[in-house]
C-alpha cells in the first residue's frame, strides 16, 4: 500500500518528493526508481541504515544515526516528513531525525499494535522504550478506525486520518464453484474453509483451522481446510494435520496468483491471525462473494458482522462463526452483497490513492495555517 500510496502523491505535479529509503531493502528500492522513472517528481535518495527489530532501543544509542538522517532533511528543509511505519518501531529513526530537524512530520502506521500484543521478543521492553515514540508525530495515517481508537489508547494526542487499504476490484469476481474446485483439484462437495498468504503459525494461527474442523460434529466433522501459499509453517501444518487424524480433509496448493479462483472455490476464508491491521485477502475474498470468518480484531472487527468474528485463538469461537455462515448460506451472502458495495465504492486502489493524498494536502494546510 505504501507503494500506492507514493504512486498517488507523484501524480501531484506541484509536490516534490523525495523517498530516502535504506539500501538494504533492494526489493523496495528497485520498485521506487522504477516510479521515478515514470513520474519526474520523485526522487529516491538511499540511507546506509537498515532497520532493526530492536530499533525503538537501539534509537537511544544510536544518535549519529538520527543525526545524519537529520542533517538530510535539515538541507532539504521539507514542508513535511512522512513517515512510513509497519509500527511504531519501523522507520523511528525518521520520526527522531524528523524532530532533531525541526521538520513537521506525519507517521503513516497501518499496524500500531504494540510488541506484547503482537508476541514480539522482549516486547515488554520494547514497548517501554518505544512508549514515547507516539508523542513526535504531528498526525498519524492509519487504516481504520478501531485502528485509530488504539493510537489514542497508546498516548497519541496529534490529529488521526483513516485510510482504508485498497484492492484492484476489476480482478476479483464470482467465478463458478465447481469450476473453481475442478481447477483447483479440491473435491466438489464437502464445506471447504480457506486461508491464504504466508504460513506462519506465531501470527496467523493457521493451525487453528486444522483444530476446528477436527470437531467430531455437523458441520465441520466433514469439512474440508484449503492452504494456499508457503512458509517456514508449511511442515508443521501437514504434521497437526496427521495428527488430529485428517490428512485427506487438509490440502495445501501451491501459491497462485489467480487468487480469485481460490476464493470462489471455497465457503469460507478464515483469517484467525492475532492481528492484521485491514488483510487485503479480506476484501479480495468478499468481492469474489466469499464470507469471510476472522479474529475480532483491528479491521475485521470494524467490517464483518457479529457472529463471523471470534477472538483470536478460541476453537471453540471459530468453529461457532464458520457454522453461522456455513448453515446461513442466504443470510451470508446478503450480508457480503452489502460489503461488496462498500469496498468496491470506497477501498479500491482509485479511492486509496485519492483518500491519502487528500490526508496529506489536508496535514499540510493544517501545519501552513499554524505558521500564519
Amino acid at each position: 500500500m505504501s507503494l500506492l500510496a507514493v504512486e498517488a502523491m507523484a501524480r501531484q505535479t506541484d509536490w516534490e518528493l523525495h523517498f530516502f529509503a535504506t539500501e538494504s531493502n533492494q526489493r523496495l528500492t528497485s520498485q521506487l526508481h522504477t516510479l521515478a522513472d515514470r513520474y519526474p517528481s520523485l526522487t529516491v535518495t538511499p540511507l546506509p541504515n537498515a532497520f532493526h527489530r530492536l530499533q525503538g532501543i537501539l534509537n537511544h544509542v544510536q544518535r549519529g544515526k538520527i543525526a545524519t538522517v537529520a542533517g538530510k532533511f535539515a538541507a532539504l528543509a521539507p514542508d513535511l516528513a512522512l513517515v512510513i511505519q509497519g509500527d511504531i518501531e519501523i522507520s523511528s529513526t525518521g520520526l527522531l531525525a524528523a524532530s532533531k530537524a525541526g521538520t513537521p512530520a506525519v507517521s503513516y502506521i497501518p499496524l500500531p499494535h504494540n510488541q506484547v500484543e503482537k508476541g514480539g521478543k522482549y516486547g515488554a521492553i520494547r514497548d517501554l522504550f518505544a512508549r514515547h515514540l507516539y508523542a513526535l508525530p504531528d498526525g498519524f495515517i492509519t487504516i481504520s478506525t478501531v485502528l485509530s481508537e488504539m493510537l489514542r489508547s497508546k498516548g497519541a494526542t496529534a490529529p488521526i486520518k483513516v485510510v482504508y487499504n485498497g484492492i484492484a476490484t476489476d480482478q476479483f469476481h464470482p467465478h463458478d464453484r465447481a469450476t473453481a474446485r475442478h481447477t483447483l483439484k479440491l473435491p466438489q462437495d464437502p464445506v471447504i474453509i480457506g486461508i491464504t498468504g504466508r504460513l506462519e503459525r506465531k501470527q496467523k494461527q493457521q493451525q487453528l483451522l486444522l483444530d476446528a474442523i477436527a470437531d467430531q460434529s455437523p458441520p465441520l466433522s466433514a469439512a474440508h481446510a484449503a492452504f494456499c501459499g508457503d512458509g517456514q509453517d508449511r511442515d508443521f501444518l501437514q504434521q497437526r494435520a496427521a495428527g488430529l487424524g485428517i490428512v485427506d480433509r487438509a490440502h495445501f496448493l501451491e501459491w497462485r496468483s489467480d487468487l480469485a479462483t481460490f476464493y470462489s472455490a471455497l465457503d469460507a476464508l478464515a483469517i484467525p491471525s492475532r492481528y492484521e491491521g485491514v488483510p487485503l485477502v479480506m476484501l479480495e475474498a468478499l468481492c469474489c462473494g466469499t464470507p469471510v470468518v476472522a479474529g475480532n480484531r483491528d479491521g475485521m472487527k470494524e467490517m464483518l458482522p457479529n457472529e463471523w468474528l471470534f477472538e483470536p485463538g478460541d476453537v471453540a469461537g471459530f468453529r461457532n462463526a464458520i457454522t453461522a455462515v456455513v448453515d446461513h448460506p442466504d443470510a451470508a451472502h446478503a450480508q457480503v452483497a452489502v460489503l461488496q458495495t462498500r469496498i468496491r465504492q470506497s477501498m479500491t486502489v482509485e479511492a486509496f490513492g485519492n483518500s491519502f493524498t487528500r490526508a496529506v494536502t489536508e496535514f499540510l494546510q493544517q501545519l501552513r495555517s499554524l505558521k500564519t
